[in-house]
């Protein structure tokens, strides 16, 4: 009976073994954004001019390459907060001989947003973790196994079905929908309520912080002769309309302190720009892939003329 039943337990383990490898070398061959960009990064570092950091907006907004500044890449992401635009830029400066311009996002929620504070994003803190390598989060090593993460039936569902595209500088982009009046003022409200943070507990502690992170971005490329360059990306006025005045003035406030304190340091602020329209948009307050084109051209002249 133990013979027989270790020729079946035994085969068996091994052909299940066998699937969950080759099920994650089948993960591994269809990167998801995190992926393919820390993997770009690591063999690439040494050629980057111009880093794109920054959350949705400027991943959607700023195509690397066309800003017209040298060789580029986007390391943004969504939800993106600004203590991984820290880390990320940290791990990779001392490699980065090349480097000229940060480009940096800094939109109506990114003072007030850290992934910490929020159970919704614990599946971004183990990405930045296991990607990116940030010791300030951490996790075990089967959570590293990409088939220890997915709902699989989901993931390919997702995979199949996905209107983004990551572009070989990072750029990411979503196919462009059609504008729908309603939804978009439900959308930009929404929104702008879900961003509004500065009455929240919490605000000022984050808010600290990211201020912090910031100075520390403007000394480590103050120190290699790296200009950075902040900006707002254009939002629609369904977005605008619905935003909290006080928060906006915060925003304001420290780009003002941070170009006075730090030389390198320069702010552009399109968040208002009459010149996009909801043709150039996906929805409330993101670009499209034709608006992302004329915005990244707009900021590459723009950098130019500093």
């Amino acid at each position: 009976m133990k013979r027989f039943l270790l020729k079946i337990i035994v085969p068996s383990l091994v052909l299940i073994m066998a699937v969950v490898v080759l099920w994650e070398f089948v993960l591994h061959a269809f990167p998801h954004e995190h992926m393919y960009k820390s993997h770009w990064m690591e063999r690439h570092a040494e050629e980057v001019q111009v880093l794109v950091l920054g959350s949705s907006n400027t991943n959607r907004a700023v195509i690397p390459n066309g800003l017209g500044l040298g060789r580029g890449f986007s390391c943004a992401g969504s939800s993106q907060d600004i203590q991984n635009d820290y880390w990320i830029l940290k791990r990779y400066i001392d490699r980065m001989d090349s480097l000229k311009y940060v480009v940096l996002d800094l939109n109506y929620l990114s003072l007030f947003l850290n992934i910490d504070y929020d159970e919704d994003y614990a599946a971004l803190r183990k990405k930045y973790a296991i990607y990116w390598d940030n010791p300030h989060y951490s996790v075990s090593a089967l959570e590293r196994l990409e088939v220890s993460r997915f709902n699989w039936l989901v993931w390919w569902q997702e995979t199949l079905s996905r209107t983004d595209t990551i572009h070989e500088d990072g750029h990411a982009s979503l196919a462009v929908e059609s504008y729908n009046d309603e939804y978009w003022r439900y959308y930009g409200w929404q929104t702008a309520l879900e961003h509004t943070k500065v009455n929240d507990s919490t605000a000022m502690t984050i808010y600290s912080g990211n201020m912090a992170c910031l100075r520390k971005i403007a000394e480590m490329c103050a120190g290699r002769g790296v200009t950075v360059v902040l900006i707002s990306c254009p939002v629609h006025e369904y977005f605008r309309s619905f935003i909290e005045q006080r928060q906006l003035d915060v925003l304001h406030a420290a780009t003002d302190s941070l170009c006075a304190e730090y030389h390198n340091v320069v702010y552009m602020d399109y968040m208002s720009s009459p010149l996009f329209t909801a043709d150039d948009m996906s929805n409330a307050n993101h670009l499209n892939r034709r608006g992302a084109l004329r915005f990244t051209q707009m900021v590459g002249d723009s950098i130019r003329n500093l």
